[in-house]
């Protein structure tokens, strides 16, 4: 393995950890973070028609199928009701 290789592996490692890290977080809140306006937590179904997306689309967030940009992230924080930098933290 030639040394740029494995930097590219401990990238995409830093990656993959990183978006299943968000798509815990994302699970977790959705599930345990009631919504006044419903009184209860929200589907997969609301968070993604909030979205204007496909509910497999947010299957995919929170399974750590899909990696989410700067953009995407602001949007998807705000349709689950959390905040930003909750949501993209890195643990302490």
């Amino acid at each position: 393995m030639a040394p740029d290789d494995r930097f590219v592996d401990a990238r995409q490692s830093r990656e993959w950890a990183f978006t299943q890290r968000v798509a815990r977080r994302l699970r977790q809140h959705r599930a345990g973070h009631v919504v006044p306006a419903l009184g209860r937590p929200q589907t997969q179904v609301e968070v993604a028609a909030r979205l204007e997306r496909p509910q497999s689309y947010v299957s995919n967030l929170e399974n750590g199928m899909r990696k989410l940009d700067v953009a995407e992230a602001r949007d998807v924080a705000k349709a689950y009701e959390i905040e930003l930098a909750v949501l993209l933290a890195e643990p302490r």
